[in-house]
């Protein structure tokens, strides 16, 4: 069990779920105050990952006490990392996790040698001094006479460079310069009478149509559903490759992978196999929905869901603001759909926001302007989709925009809330048949602002979409709530009152995850 010190003010839930994803031999101690740090500084520990809250000046560690290895973090940094012997220094916490995905968790003292036996592998010390010698090519070796090692490569057979040794019994064998593998040469050999003439793929160029011929073998040897999907897999990437976009596709992937990776501990972007993603909208303006998504997914957190919540294209943020009462932004925050679409990359470290187990995602002020097309809303759902099993989506009131109703495409319910302006939302009746029932979710109405005389089977019957729950008149709570800071959920008699609505609700959700996984 290797002993891992964390010190850092900022981020600890990231870093946390970076290690204990890759890692499963740990044991991490939080430490939250300088005096606790100094007595351990010089112990025998594995790791101590610290920031400037904690080591103000990194320089004055005496490295020749150290026993184990300092990730630290310091946001100076000009470069992304730096090694300095048994000190590493890392620009952000993301470059730290992403070194953490990329690289194995191994104390700069030793060496593993990775053999095909596990029982075979050993620690063995390196000279710190060699570890820390940068190689420099020699010239003359490196470039040698053109015409000697066009006659050595055309001898052995074989146009690629390699690095040869010689096996136990004789046999020369290639090492590949990025792998661990020693293979036979002749294994990645061109036979004698062929020669590749194939034309360099640059990635980025539109990629080739799929021929007659190539369609024709898929049919031939897969089922007819496989090639069905194939072809519209294929009609998609070329569109989405041929087509004049602001951001490069490669930036836009690396972006969404460095992201999923760093705040949801999701390499792939598949789903979660249990997500359930809600749409909440309102046709009318000012009843409660953002007030409702607050709440209602941090007591989905406390009933231990992973869940996030989404906020719309809107030219009105207010996820944002009303997240402000109750905890402060992150340092340097941006949206996630600015993450997405920065061509730096630095955005895309800076998306995180995390507060009483829910990720927030709300929208910045520079999101407005843009209308979020099919490909970036399918983007966005997904990756938030891959590491949350409930996702709520906050649209904005009213008509829809074409944002909203490419969101639609990927929510599996939507909750339409209403409150006893029965007229008002009965005059929306058809813009609901005739726009929203295209789609084949489930719609169910939540009538917020309850009292003993509405009319809530009147509005149902209307409307044509049944009532799911009734939740209580709290104007009073809540407006008091905009002076408190903390969420309305957080106070006694406000979360007794909703104790039976939300209940009801995340017991529904509860059932339709088990019917899920049965399936």
């Amino acid at each position: 069990m290797k002993k891992i010190y964390l010190a850092i003010s900022q981020n600890k839930d990231v870093v946390i779920a970076a290690l204990e994803g890759k890692y499963k031999d740990l044991r991490i101690v939080e430490i939250n105050e300088i005096s606790a740090l100094e007595p351990i500084l010089y112990e025998d520990y594995y790791l101590l990952i610290s920031d400037k809250s904690f080591i103000e000046d990194i320089n004055t560690i005496d490295q020749e006490r150290l026993k184990g290895q300092i990730w630290h973090i310091e946001n100076e940094l000009k470069v992304e990392r730096i090694d300095k012997g048994p000190i590493t220094l890392f620009k952000e916490v993301s470059t730290l996790t992403n070194f953490v995905y990329i690289k194995d968790l191994q104390n700069k003292k030793y060496s593993i040698s990775h053999n095909s036996s596990k029982d075979s592998e050993k620690e063995k010390p390196l000279d710190s001094k060699e570890s820390l010698k940068v190689q420099q090519p020699d010239l003359k070796t490196e470039i040698g006479s053109e015409s000697d090692n066009e006659k050595k490569r055309v001898k052995n057979g074989n146009t690629k460079q390699s690095t040869t040794a010689t096996s136990p019994k004789g046999k020369e064998i290639s090492r590949n310069e990025d792998q661990d593998i020693l293979t036979d040469p002749k294994e990645n050999e061109l036979p004698d009478d062929e020669e590749n003439l194939s034309k360099p793929v640059n990635l980025k160029e539109p990629y080739p149509e799929l021929d007659g011929s190539v369609i024709e073998k898929i049919e031939g040897e897969c089922l007819s559903s496989v090639v069905e999907e194939f072809i519209k897999e294929d009609s998609k990437f070329q569109s989405t490759t041929s087509k004049d976009s602001d951001i490069d596709i490669d930036i836009r992937f690396d972006n969404r992978r460095n992201m999923r990776i760093n705040f949801f501990n999701a390499p792939d972007s598949s789903p979660d196999s249990n997500n359930y993603t809600i749409g909440l909208w309102s046709p009318l303006g000012r009843i409660g929905v953002t007030t409702f998504a607050i709440n209602f997914s941090i007591h989905l957190a406390k009933s231990g869901y992973s869940v996030a919540v989404i906020e719309g294209c809107t030219t009105k943020p207010n996820l944002k603001n009303s997240l402000n009462r109750f905890t402060s932004k992150p340092q340097e925050w941006k949206s996630y759909i600015q993450g997405l679409m920065d061509k730096t990359g630095q955005s895309s470290q800076k998306a995180y926001w995390k507060y009483k187990g829910v990720q927030w995602l709300p929208i910045g002020h520079e999101d407005t302007s843009n209308e979020w097309d099919e490909s970036i809303v399918a983007d966005y759902l997904n990756d938030v989709k891959s590491g949350h099993q409930i996702v709520l989506v906050d649209l904005p009131a009213g008509e829809m925009g074409e944002s909203s109703l490419n969101i639609l495409d990927h929510v599996d319910e939507l909750w339409i809330f209403v409150d006893g302006a029965n007229q008002e939302t009965k005059s929306w009746k058809k813009y609901i048949q005739t726009t929203l029932n295209k789609y084949s979710f489930d719609k169910n109405l939540i009538y917020n602002i309850y009292y003993e005389f509405s009319k809530v089977s009147e509005l149902s019957k209307e409307l044509e979409i049944p009532i799911m729950v009734k939740i209580p008149e709290l104007s009073k709570e809540v407006y008091r709530n905009y002076n408190q800071r903390k969420p309305l959920i957080e106070y006694e008699e406000p979360s007794l009152k909703l104790k039976e609505s939300y209940d009801f609700l995340s017991k529904k959700n509860s059932r339709r995850n088990e019917s899920t996984t049965q399936k």
